[in-house]
């Protein structure tokens, strides 16, 4: 039989605590590491390819940052499939609207971004890698929850 005192309760809570902060910090590393691969790996790897690969760099971003839209659209409405304002004014509003002001965005996040190169700053920091994801996610989760 457990006797419930406040040392107990003082201990139980000091776990959870201390559970729920690793937890927390396992889950940034994890988020950071899965933004490194999905956003930057990819490019830096491309770029063993020299001068051939930076010709089509930015025709490669758009086409990966698409991409990754799409599958994020996709598991996005399997896991929420409703519409997330119910109140349609415009259909298909949110899938021109949206990548423009992401795209936006981006550009602007780019241009005050520490690293003063373009070449080596991360392609979705432009208005086009912005625009593709979010033109991804828009177009994907318009489709599927239509």
């Amino acid at each position: 039989m457990c006797v419930e005192t406040s040392e107990n309760r003082f201990m139980e809570e000091l776990l959870e605590m201390i559970v729920g902060a690793l937890f927390e910090a396992v889950g940034d590393v994890l988020l950071e590491g899965l933004f490194y691969v999905v956003f930057e790996y990819p490019f830096e790897r491309l770029e063993r390819w020299g001068p051939r690969f930076r010709l089509y760099r930015s025709r490669f971003a758009i086409g990966w940052y698409l991409l990754i839209g799409v599958l994020v659209g996709f598991a996005g409405a399997r896991v929420v499939p409703t519409r997330m304002v119910h109140q349609i004014l415009i259909p298909g509003f949110s899938v021109v609207v949206v990548p423009l002001l992401t795209g936006g965005l981006m550009r602007v996040l780019g241009k005050g971004s520490l690293v003063d190169d373009p070449e080596r700053r991360s392609p979705i920091f432009t208005f086009w890698g912005g625009w593709a994801f979010a033109f991804g996610v828009a177009a994907v989760r318009f489709l599927m929850v239509a």
